[in-house]
């Protein structure tokens, strides 16, 4: 009797199983990126490329071997810089959904998602800042501690490669 029932009840089992539908894990992860304010989080990383697209404008000056009034000319694109950069930020929402959705399973993304929509999680994630505020001066007094250091290695392999170079070329 026993023989007979286990195959009617795997069928059962598997029937039921198919009734529940799979949780969409694209879905998901879109839920855990909303969540966590993931476009906000990547909205912060504009000041960034602010001072990137800087740096290649000055960059471009130099080697066109602009004045200062030409100089400021091609500063007047800052704007549309700003506007080319922002764009790519957003536009890296579906990607972020994407690599959720490789590197996370269903239940790594349903327990993130009630983790973050929870009371505790809320908590945390507004109190990011207070945490960046108080870890970025620790973080620039240990970078520019170990500055002179950094200075000194750089100068000693520049010295070796120079002593190379004369006794190449000598």
């Amino acid at each position: 009797m026993l023989r007979r029932l286990r195959p009617l009840l795997a069928a059962a089992l598997l029937a039921c199983s198919a009734c529940t539908p799979a949780p969409d894990k694209a879905a998901l992860a879109r839920e855990v990126i909303l969540a966590i304010d993931g476009e906000k989080m990547l909205g912060e990383m504009i000041p960034q490329l602010e001072q990137m697209n800087s740096l290649t404008m000055r960059q471009v000056a130099v080697q066109h071997g602009f004045t200062m009034d030409e100089s400021a000319q091609l500063a007047k694109v800052e704007p549309q810089t700003t506007a080319l950069s922002t764009e790519a930020i957003h536009g890296l929402v579906p990607e972020m959904t994407k690599i959720y959705v490789e590197i996370y399973s269903v239940e790594e993304l349903q327990a993130m998602k009630a983790f973050y929509t929870s009371a505790e999680g809320r908590s945390m994630l507004a109190k990011q800042p207070t945490l960046k505020q108080k870890l970025s001066p620790k973080i620039q007094d240990a970078v520019l501690a170990v500055q002179p250091r950094i200075q000194q290695l750089l100068e000693k392999e520049a010295t070796r490669i120079g002593a190379a170079r004369k006794a190449k070329a000598g």
